[in-house]
């Protein structure tokens, strides 16, 4: 499956983006990578998931395409003001600092509600929001007449002279894509322990495995844990004396989510029926940006 592919809205499969996306130099897009992820994960105050997400998303601006569209925008960059820089501004800040209000946008809102909301938060003295699609919106989430909405929403931010910062997900955490990674294989993965057999002290445990394990271990019960070697697909292993009985666990992949919310999801519940993408797949979170 090709690194620079997003999720179609109709069938949930994952197709060609613009070429013009693809790393041009796929070492360079590594070492970006890896270096943002490098220097995230030695900050305690900033989580793995954050980590690679940072990653991605800064490796990618190392693209031609991306790139130079971000150049137009100085406020996509890394600034670093000098105190006497930011002494001169203090005064009258432009309007992308200071507070801003999370506003979610639950329920049948419309262009005129969210125009009135604009105008309470810009009379309150808010110069900028967060904003974040939520359920029971008019429109499907990630559709083109969602996007067609939110274009005119942000059009009646800026007619206020109001920054509007949006928010990568529809519920928390972020990852879910409207329910896009569901039956993929890009989809959050966990390790389970699919089979639990029982060793009596100097038996000998003989048995083929399934395609899909990724390790055995024996534990006994006094609480000793011991790796069991697999080779060629099976396991031959002699339970030691002296342990008491044993239990071999035969570890497995299995693609699963923990429980979330998603606002997405038609039940209204916290389960596990939306995946969300597997974080620590870059070609996942690649389709997610």
């Amino acid at each position: 499956m090709p690194q620079n592919s997003v999720l179609t809205p109709q069938n949930s499969r994952f197709v060609p983006q613009n070429p013009a996306l693809a790393p041009q130099n796929p070492v360079l897009f590594a070492q970006n990578f890896m270096l943002v992820i490098l220097n995230a994960v030695k900050n305690p105050r900033i989580s793995p998931v954050a980590a690679l997400k940072a990653g991605a998303l800064i490796a990618a601006l190392a693209t031609p395409a991306v790139a130079q569209s971000a150049a137009q925008h100085p406020w996509q960059h890394l600034q670093m003001p000098t105190a006497a820089e930011v002494q001169k501004v203090w005064v009258a800040p432009p309007s992308e600092y200071g507070p801003e209000p999370y506003f979610g946008m639950n329920g049948a809102v419309t262009l005129d509600s969210l125009a009135k909301d604009l105008d309470t938060m810009k009379a309150m003295g808010f110069h900028a929001v967060t904003a974040q699609a939520g359920g029971g919106m008019s429109t499907t989430y990630l559709t083109p007449e969602y996007f067609a909405f939110f274009k005119q929403f942000a059009l009646e931010a800026k007619k206020r002279d109001m920054k509007l910062w949006i928010v990568d997900d529809i519920g928390y955490p972020s990852g879910f894509a409207g329910g896009r990674f569901a039956d993929t294989p890009l989809s959050m993965q966990a390790l389970t322990i699919a089979q639990r057999l029982p060793v009596a002290v100097g038996v000998s445990l003989k048995q083929s495995l399934p395609l899909d394990t990724v390790a055995a271990t024996a534990v006994s019960s006094s609480g000793e844990k011991v790796d069991v070697p697999i080779a060629s697909g099976s396991i031959d292993w002699t339970a030691p004396a002296g342990k008491g009985d044993w239990t071999v666990l035969l570890v497995t992949h299995v693609f699963r989510t923990s429980p979330t919310k998603s606002d997405t999801n038609p039940k209204h519940t916290k389960d596990s029926s939306q995946p969300l993408e597997d974080y620590l797949n870059p070609e996942a979170t690649a389709a997610y940006l």
